[in-house]
């Protein structure tokens, strides 16, 4: 019997120190995956649970929590919902990109830690942190074309911290707007922007933008109260109609019940949190292009 007992702590030891080093935790039916910046300045600390959602610390301090994000498809399946793990791949990348057209580099030094959840369902979500931001996107494996009826992406900060919002009064936009700068813990729920979109919290600043779209709409976002952003999309568009005497303005007068008609196999859209300790930090942050 004592021979029995030894076996089974060994074994519960090895699983937590497996567990330990792949950075990996369990309590309950939960599950908590931590992935660092390559300077390990930022850390993400996704928890899955009934739902997907994560918190980004700067500094050991956090500045967005228990952020949601789904992903809903075809007849209302949730990817997100009661997540079911099938496997945990983690890889760390140094490399330059040398882009054929210079950007704001000739060489863009690219470095983040990854880590890609991949889940029953046929669907995944992937989580890189750089040293100057935080990205993640989902990833479907389906056979056939799907039809994207929602996305849940939202941005919950802490503190009593301020924003600078291109308020807007439709998805009909020039992009165009004048950014106000509001106490983002006092908006009420329901106001509309446009990206970029530029938080001040009491340590870094966080813009918020997204990367690498196609056959997707662009991401909104709009507030809903208690310090938290939440995105928004435009639907299809079926009908349009040009403004009478404009060249140009053609407003969707008649918009479909889901976002896209899509592969089924791809990858969507990056959602972006640019991290920026200082304003020149923001001026050369390359990320949207490194996505891309």
């Amino acid at each position: 019997m004592m021979k029995k007992v030894n076996s089974l702590l060994s074994f519960a030891l090895g699983v937590t120190l497996f567990l330990t080093i792949s950075g990996e935790i369990y309590a309950g039916h939960q599950k908590t995956i931590r992935v660092q910046s390559p300077d390990k300045t930022i850390e993400v600390t996704i928890v899955l649970a009934d739902n997907i959602s994560y918190t980004v610390a700067v500094d050991g301090n956090p500045v967005l929590i228990h952020s949601q994000l789904s992903l809903t498809v075809d007849e209302n399946q949730i990817l997100g919902k009661d997540p079911k793990v099938k496997s945990v791949d983690e890889r760390s990348v140094k490399q330059e990109i040398n882009p054929i057209v210079p950007q704001k580099f000739a060489l863009i030094d690219d470095r983040f830690n990854e880590v890609t959840l991949s889940f029953k369902g046929n669907y995944s979500v992937t989580f890189r942190v750089y040293n100057n931001g935080v990205a993640y996107r989902f990833a479907t494996d389906f056979k056939k074309e799907t039809t994207i009826i929602a996305e849940q992406s939202e941005f919950h900060f802490t503190g009593t911290d301020h924003i600078y919002f291109p308020e807007e009064k439709s998805f009909f936009s020039h992009n165009e707007r004048s950014y106000l700068y509001e106490q983002l813990d006092t908006m009420t729920a329901g106001h509309l922007a446009s990206l970029p979109l530029l938080v001040e919290t009491t340590g870094p600043k966080i813009l918020i933008t997204e990367s690498d779209l196609k056959d997707y709409p662009g991401m909104w976002v709009e507030t809903a109260g208690n310090n938290t952003l939440k995105a928004v999309f435009p639907p299809y568009a079926l009908e349009s109609e040009l403004k009478p005497g404009s060249d140009r303005n053609k407003p969707v007068t008649k918009y479909a019940e889901f976002l896209a008609k899509t592969a089924g196999k791809r990858n969507f859209p990056w959602r972006i949190m640019v991290i920026a300790k200082t304003d020149g930090d923001l001026i050369t942050n390359e990320l949207v292009y490194q996505l891309a």
